[in-house]
């Protein structure tokens, strides 16, 4: 509830860096650059945590990773497609949205697993999974949202 998310520091990060933007402030440009350069190192660090995950998880597949890349993959850009019509998109705008739906589950999804105690296993395979079958639904969902 309203007290967990309170202790998340990911929420008081964005709070603070909300107020800022609507400050109008920032940090000193030597604190930017160090704030930028911790930035930068997170994907690396994602992907990383990833690696080591998947080296303690036999890959195999089952119903949950199937349905949770099936979501993500297949369901996901139809939903978006029908969202972004209802909104009135169209052309290349309408495309961006659907394949933004259709890209495969995000590596950040383990660091949020691992930091709020899901299935770590399940979520590594996840990831693999619908990169993979990415490969072969993204070109379909490019083909058929440029109609």
């Amino acid at each position: 509830g309203v007290q967990f998310t309170l202790r998340l520091p990911v929420f008081w990060a964005a709070m603070v860096g909300i107020g800022l933007q609507a400050a109008s402030g920032g940090f000193p440009v030597p604190i930017e650059r160090g704030i930028t350069i911790l930035g930068q190192g997170a994907i690396p660090l994602a992907l990383l945590t990833l690696g080591i995950q998947l080296a303690r998880t036999p890959l195999v597949f089952g119903r949950h990773e199937l349905l949770g890349a099936g979501l993500r993959l297949v369901v996901s850009p139809l939903l978006a497609y029908g969202l972004a019509s209802g909104l009135g998109l169209q052309g290349l705008d309408r495309q961006v949205v659907v394949l933004q739906a259709a890209m495969p589950v995000a590596v950040n999804s383990l660091i949020w697993v691992t930091e709020l105690g899901g299935d770590r296993t399940r979520v590594a395979r996840t990831i693999v999974l619908s990169t993979f079958l990415s490969l072969f639904t993204l070109p379909v969902v490019l083909w058929l949202s440029s109609q």
